[in-house]
């Protein structure tokens, strides 16, 4: 990232820093619960946001249709 090679943990301390400043990863999820109510939860996650896209993008250029279907 940027020129600079980083190991997965900083790498994602970074990303949380770098993609948080700008309101990526923001999660908000409502889900019914066995009990019968409702529960919103809101989570943040930067940095796994930007890998997981990454990644995403990477398969969509590499992988042929029907191995990026399996």
């Amino acid at each position: 990232v940027d020129g600079k090679d980083y190991n997965l943990d900083d790498l994602i301390l970074y990303l949380n820093q770098l993609a948080g400043k700008h309101g990526i990863g923001r999660i908000d999820h409502v889900e019914n619960r066995l009990v019968g109510i409702k529960s919103r939860e809101i989570y943040e996650t930067p940095g796994a946001e930007v890998i997981l896209k990454a990644h995403k993008a990477l398969e969509t250029i590499t992988l042929t249709k029907d191995v990026a279907h399996f």
